[in-house]
């Protein structure tokens, strides 16, 4: 709720805002949430979603595909993995 928060505030600003959701997986769709981050999208230059571990990461996907965000899943957890998610992050 902080993070839309402050996306209203500096909405008039011109500022863009990137968001990265990281999860190890298991929690449950957070339909509220989403529904407010897509009212106001305006705000939002690119969304990620970043799966750390096994899960299927239903529930970010399903959120990706929602707010047009790019999944992506690190499932080894290494450095060289984790290093490859970020560079594709900027």
């Amino acid at each position: 709720k902080d993070a839309i928060n402050l996306m209203k505030k500096y909405k008039s600003t011109g500022c863009y805002f990137n968001i990265v959701f990281f999860t190890d997986g298991g929690a449950s769709y957070p339909s509220a949430q989403v529904d407010e981050i897509k009212k106001d999208y305006s705000t939002i230059s690119k969304i990620h979603f970043v799966g750390l571990g096994n899960d299927s990461f239903e529930v970010f996907k399903q959120m990706a595909s929602k707010l047009d965000g790019e999944f992506s899943a690190v499932k080894d957890g290494s450095n060289k993995s984790v290093d490859l998610v970020f560079m594709n992050l900027v």
